[in-house]
């Protein structure tokens, strides 16, 4: 069975359109659901009632047959709408619309990484078998290569265990971009994940005012990732804005926080990505850095090349009016951003708040400063880039605009602190106008 049979298998989240969910069994029909006759060796979702009155909506039968709860009455009345009310994922993601820890605790570990993707690290563990990666590249394993990194971490004057092994050490006659390339396995992610092979479900639509379309986007190697794209008929009129959240900032609070919602409604498309294994305590980002890290590529390359082909996928099926975009990144994303704009020649300028170290981690102590517990790596740590940070934080020797703001992006007008105007919308606006004019 491939990767893919066995996830619509166990979670019906069929991510390819018009196809059904084979071989489950319906649930007894219910005073409140009834179930259609549908393609022969398929069972039809539970039919749903008005999603727009706040009734309750009914899951199809892979899903549990358990009722969805009561939409929320300030869900905007006639906004919402499921693009296709047949398909279980857009049921799915409809009953967990308001995203909360209580729902998320029920369902499937793959719908989990739509609705909730931060603590979802499950695909990048894997990532280096479907990858072809046999066995770690450092010598002695992932392991031995955490014990590596403490151990420069503890005595920095002393070379660092990778030294003479050609590991994590950039030819220094190759260019930057050939340099980064290598470091990260950077044409190995690109063979074996193609824009050809990425399926795609629109999840629903939020209409009135400005649009709003969840996407899932799955991908044989890459597993399940979402984003959020927002005002989509301004493709038409204005580039594409991406936009890379960071840490504990799933796509939705990154549209309320960083200007996603003003960028929207002043003419702009917006697709907002949800990067996994994100979470605040650290774990699942530690455990993918490391399984990364050690077979040769990075945790933060795989996030870019997650943004490259969700942003690859909007070129070829929006008749835009250009074949560029713009990024912009949020603390961990602005590493993400600042790796896109050597790697990806589409982007036509970037937005950073943070500049990457490459070096890192998170670590504990008490007050008498021992350690407490073990350092756990955030996705940006590769000893490799380290060693090219400085010219991969250089914007002058590449032709790409850059901006920086204040961190956060944020401003607040604060009694005794005076507000940064960087951070001021009006000036992301103003950039993304002087540097996102349509053209082919």
């Amino acid at each position: 069975m491939t990767r893919l049979s066995a996830l619509v298998a166990t979670t019906c989240l069929v991510l390819a359109i018009g196809t059904g969910c084979r071989g489950t069994t319906p649930a007894p029909a219910g005073p409140d659901s009834r179930t259609d006759a549908s393609a022969e060796g398929s069972s039809a979702p539970s039919a749903t009632q008005d999603r727009r009155s706040g009734t309750m909506a009914v899951l199809p039968p892979a899903l549990g047959a358990v009722d969805a709860p009561v939409i929320p009455d300030h869900a905007p009345p006639g906004d919402w709408e499921i693009d296709d009310p047949s398909d279980p994922a857009a049921i799915f993601v409809w009953r967990n619309l308001l995203e909360t820890k209580a729902e998320l605790a029920v369902l499937p570990a793959a719908g989990r990484c739509i609705a909730d993707p931060i603590d979802c690290n499950e695909d990048y563990l894997a990532l280096p078998a479907r990858l072809g990666l046999q066995g770690s590249a450092f010598p002695g394993g992932c392991e031995a290569l955490r014990v590596a990194i403490d151990g420069y971490q503890d005595r920095p004057e002393e070379p660092p265990a990778w030294i003479g092994h050609g590991w994590f050490e950039p030819e220094p006659e190759a260019g930057l971009p050939a340099q980064l390339m290598d470091q990260v396995s950077w044409d190995l992610l690109v063979s074996k994940t193609s824009v050809r092979d990425l399926r795609v479900v629109r999840l629903w639509t939020r209409h009135g005012g400005v649009s709003e379309t969840r996407l899932a986007f799955f991908h044989e190697a890459l597993g399940l990732f979402g984003a959020r794209l927002l005002n989509e008929s301004a493709l038409s009129s204005r580039p594409l804005l991406l936009a890379l959240p960071g840490h504990d900032e799933n796509s939705g609070a990154h549209r309320d926080l960083r200007y996603g919602r003003t960028l929207a409604a002043s003419g702009w498309p917006v697709l907002i990505l949800d990067l996994r294994a994100y979470d605040g305590s650290r774990g699942p980002e530690d455990a993918a850095t490391l399984e990364l890290l050690c077979h040769g590529t990075s945790l933060l390359a795989v996030r870019a090349r997650e943004a490259v082909l969700a942003s690859e996928w909007i070129h070829r099926s929006f008749d835009g009016c250009s074949a560029r975009h713009l990024v912009i990144g949020h603390s961990g994303g602005s590493g993400v951003a600042t790796l896109l704009a050597r790697l990806d020649p589409k982007v036509a300028a970037v937005v950073t708040d943070m500049t990457p170290t490459f070096t890192g981690l998170q670590e504990h102590r008490d007050e008498s400063g021992n350690l407490v517990g073990k350092r756990l790596l955030t996705d940006d740590h590769h000893p490799g880039l380290a060693r090219l940070a400085t010219r991969l934080n250089s914007w002058e020797d590449v032709d790409i605009p850059h901006l920086e703001l204040p961190y956060g992006f944020l401003a607040p007008a604060r009694e005794g602190v005076i507000p940064d105007p960087r951070a001021e919308p009006r000036v992301l606006l103003a950039f993304a106008r002087r540097h996102g004019a349509c053209h082919e």
